[in-house]
Order: structure tokens, then C-alpha cells, then sequence
């Protein structure tokens, strides 16, 4: 969070939310509102909510797509994952793991502020492997949650329930998808992560 943060931020910041070790929470003194849209309506409001996708991928069968957010070292913010959603046009299995990383150059993503008068930049990078081969790009890293989709979208909702403090060393939230289709050759696959900073 920068300094010299505005009043009217500072109201708005003081009136929703009190923060238990710097941790917001609801304050109870505030009629009930959804943690998990509501929050991220409130974060995009001050301009720390951020995305990136990779677009669709055309991945071939038993082939994968792999997705890495790396947050730097030292810079004294947390990254609050809001969502991590997968699209697919056939079955597919998705990982979501802790630490892991890809050792090709990949491509870049595009980050996008949602709050489009918000000219805060998000601390982390984000980049995509779409390899052409059944061999598993994936290196190190512990697994967190695997789903299963046959043609439909995989959204997990994490809504802050995951953070990745800025340490010493870089940290990774890595996203792999697999497309276990067989016999049906291409598939259209996307990832696509959304979270907050503070």
C-alpha cells in the first residue's frame, strides 16, 4: 500500500473493516455483506484488485498448459488469491500447487488493474507455457487442490483464503492444466487467476 494514502480512503477503509494483525476482517458494527463478492468489490474500489489470463490455448491431447504468478522478494505486501479459473472444451484436470515453476522462457500475461482510474501496479508477474509435448514442464512445488472438468469451467474461489507474503525469495501460485482427452486431439484451454494486494 502506498503512503500518504487520501481521507476519504482512509474513512472508507476505517467504516467497513477493522484488521486483526493486519488482516482485514468484517466489522461486525456493518450489516452483513458476501465475503467473497462484496471484498472484492471493496479492494477494487481502492485499487488492489488485479488479473491475468492467458487467453485461449490450443493445447493437443495429453498435452499441457501451464500457469505461473511469481511474487518478488522484499516487497513488503501479501498477495490474497481471489479466484483461479480454468476453461476447457473437453476433460481436463487441473492442479493448482504451491512453489512450482517452469524453466522455459513461457509468455508473458498482460495484468490488469479492475479498477480502471487506479494507477497502482501489481507487484507480481505472471506467465504461460503452452510446451507442444506430453512432457510435464512442471518443476518442484507442492501440490494444493486437482480438479476435473469434461467441457466446462473450473472456478475455485479462494477469496483471499490464500496468501503469498513477499519473503525472501521469490514465491510462486502455478496453475497446470492437462488435457486428458483421447482420441479427440485439440482442445481449447485457458487459465485465468484474479487477486488482491496489500
Amino acid at each position: 500500500m502506498t503512503s500518504g494514502k487520501n481521507e476519504s480512503e482512509e474513512y472508507e477503509k476505517s467504516s467497513e473493516m477493522t484488521r486483526l494483525n493486519n488482516v482485514p476482517i468484517i466489522n461486525t458494527n456493518q450489516p452483513f455483506f458476501s465475503y467473497n463478492t462484496n471484498y472484492a468489490v471493496y479492494e477494487t474500489k481502492l485499487g488492489h484488485l488485479f488479473n491475468a489470463d492467458t487467453g485461449v490455448q490450443t493445447v493437443a491431447g495429453t498435452f499441457y498448459l501451464v500457469y505461473e504468478l511469481d511474487v518478488p522478494p522484499n516487497k513488503n505486501k501479501t498477495v490474497y488469491i481471489d479466484r483461479v479459473v480454468g476453461g476447457s472444451s473437453g476433460t481436463t484436470t487441473m492442479d493448482i500447487l504451491k512453489n512450482a515453476t517452469f524453466t522455459e522462457s513461457g509468455t508473458t500475461c498482460s495484468i490488469v488493474n479492475r479498477n480502471w482510474n487506479s494507477e497502482n501496479d501489481s507487484i507480481v508477474s505472471c506467465k504461460y507455457l503452452n510446451n507442444g509435448t506430453i512432457i510435464d514442464p512442471t518443476q518442484g512445488g507442492l501440490l494444493i487442490d486437482t480438479y476435473f472438468t469434461n467441457a466446462s469451467t473450473i472456478d475455485r474461489a479462494y477469496d483471499g483464503r490464500l496468501a503469498i507474503s513477499s519473503g525472501t525469495t521469490t514465491s510462486q501460485l502455478y496453475v497446470r492444466l492437462l488435457n486428458t482427452s483421447t482420441g479427440v486431439g485439440n482442445l481449447s484451454l485457458s487459465v485465468n487467476v484474479s487477486w488482491w494486494e496489500e
